[in-house]
């Protein structure tokens, strides 16, 4: 396991951030552990890290966060987006969307907010809980043609978006040598919060490394 960025957001601001769109708030209010969480509302906010020793022929991408919706979050709203800078590729995007009810979408694409081209299904309604903390973790296998992706909410492997058996298959493959990016973002009239943010890598010298299960919070 490689740390490529965390993010506890202890030190009251941002500052660790690449890029900040918006004006995402960082308040003791939001925290899930710790004195201080970071909050997305009522407009289009988003915090970037990036990172350029990310090994995309040979290592998975992972990243863990404590994720709370609030109450009438919109329909479709992004939670958070990686993949990689390189715009040569086609499915450089994975992309984890809020739907209605606690649903959650999984989407591969070429645009950092890609909501259209998504894969496998919808998950079950309830994944989710409106102003309820989750732990949720997001998990690639870059691959041209057994790629996998993996969502786990407090734990527990998501069986939609995907296969029935929680992993979605993709044939997109991340260049290699190309920065990494991890986005997290709120959509105009949502609100969220986000605490605890893990982003890292695993070496997976053509193993399944999803067969190990989630690392948890």
């Amino acid at each position: 396991m490689t740390l490529l960025f965390g993010d506890g957001f202890e030190t009251s601001d941002l500052g660790g951030w690449d890029e900040i769109g918006g004006t995402p708030s960082v308040n003791a209010s939001y925290a899930r552990s710790g004195n201080y969480g970071v909050q997305f509302n009522s407009g289009f906010h988003y915090i970037i890290a990036k990172d350029a020793t990310w090994d995309a022929a040979n290592d998975t991408m992972w990243v863990g966060f404590s994720y709370q919706a609030r109450t009438g979050v919109d329909d479709n709203t992004i939670v958070v987006s990686f993949g990689s800078e390189d715009s040569t590729s086609t499915e450089q995007w994975a992309t984890l969307s809020y739907r209605t009810g606690g649903a959650l979408d999984l989407h591969i694409g070429p645009a950092i907010n890609d909501r259209t081209t998504k894969v496998g299904t919808t998950s079950a309604s309830g994944v989710i809980s409106d102003d309820t903390w989750h732990w949720i973790e997001l998990g690639f296998l870059p691959n041209a043609t057994t790629g996998l992706l993996r969502v786990y909410v407090d734990g527990t492997k998501v069986t939609g978006p995907g296969t029935d058996s929680g992993d979605t298959a993709h044939d997109g493959s991340f260049p290699t040598g190309a920065n990494a990016q991890l986005r997290l973002s709120g959509d105009t009239g949502s609100e969220m919060w986000i605490d605890n943010v893990v982003w890292w890598t695993d070496e997976t010298s053509g193993n399944d490394p999803f067969t190990t299960g989630p690392k948890g919070e």
